[in-house]
């Protein structure tokens, strides 16, 4: 390929290669953020993993649309849940355990 090709072909990934589609990820969740750490400790997080995706779904369309303080609101819900969200490394863990 050349290199102009490779160029518009990496924006086109994220992480792990998933493609873009129209501006959303193209995964089982909706977003490009990985739980990172152990297992969710449910003694310290109230939430399902599903219940967490759909928040962090919901946080960066919120930050998408510039509704900043929505969004900061879901991740302060979520931290208040023992779920910590890390938007410098595109992830989120609920292991108790702290960045």
């Amino acid at each position: 390929q050349r290199p102009v090709q490779r160029q518009q072909q990496r924006q086109q990934q994220g992480k792990h290669g998933k493609i873009i589609q129209g501006g959303k990820w193209n995964d089982d969740y909706g977003h490009a953020y990985a739980r990172i750490g152990g297992p969710i400790d449910e003694s310290i997080c109230d939430l399902s993993i599903i219940q967490i995706h759909e928040m962090i779904r919901e946080r960066i369309q919120c930050r998408r649309e510039q509704q900043f303080q929505k969004a900061d609101d879901i991740r302060e819900e979520l931290r208040r849940a023992g779920v910590l969200v890390n938007d410098a490394a595109k992830a989120w863990r609920a292991d108790g355990i702290f960045w």
